[in-house]
């Protein structure tokens, strides 16, 4: 699926049309699952956002809790 980072890079790709805005965290969540977004695929530096790396797991493992940041807190006790 192609992403663009700006109005121009759209351009380049689809010339005049119309567009919508979004964030990373609402293309996290809303891509499907095995989807991977190539992002400006005419630009200068293109390049494959694999929103799997992105995504957060839905639930810890045993021993291991979320910290504050999403970051994977594991117990050493």
């Amino acid at each position: 699926m192609p992403l663009f980072t700006s109005v121009r890079h759209l351009a380049l790709f689809a010339g005049a049309c119309p567009w919508a805005s979004s964030t990373v965290a609402d293309i996290i969540e809303l891509l499907p699952d095995g989807v991977t977004a190539l992002v400006d695929p005419l630009g200068e530096r293109p390049f494959l956002l694999d929103v799997e790396v992105l995504r957060e797991p839905e639930t810890p493992d045993a021993g291991q809790q979320q910290g504050n940041w999403g970051e994977t807190v594991v117990d050493q006790s």
